[in-house]
């Protein structure tokens, strides 16, 4: 206030409060973080990003079963391939 620092205290969450004489006065209120906050900030955001890609992953085999118990997928992966179990010519009836 007025140049020089004084005590504050929490009126409510997220509001601070001074005790002001009458009249005119300049008040300043800055906010400093803490040391602390700004690697929680990091590692909050490393964790949100592994979140993000574990259920990216865990979402894929889900999808494919989804698609497979709808009818769009063969039941064996390699149906639809030309090539035969070594790479060969798939074998023809006859």
């Amino acid at each position: 206030m007025d140049g020089s620092p004084v005590e504050t205290y929490m009126v409510s969450p997220s509001y601070i409060g001074i005790d002001l004489p009458a009249g005119r006065h300049r008040v300043d209120a800055v906010y400093v973080a803490t040391p602390s906050k700004s690697p929680l900030l990091v590692i909050g955001l490393l964790l949100l990003g592994a979140a993000a890609l574990v259920r990216r992953r865990l979402d894929e085999p889900a999808a494919w079963v989804a698609r497979m118990t709808r009818g769009e997928l063969p039941a064996d992966p390699g149906a639809d391939d030309e090539m035969g179990p070594r790479g060969g010519p798939a074998p023809t009836a006859g």
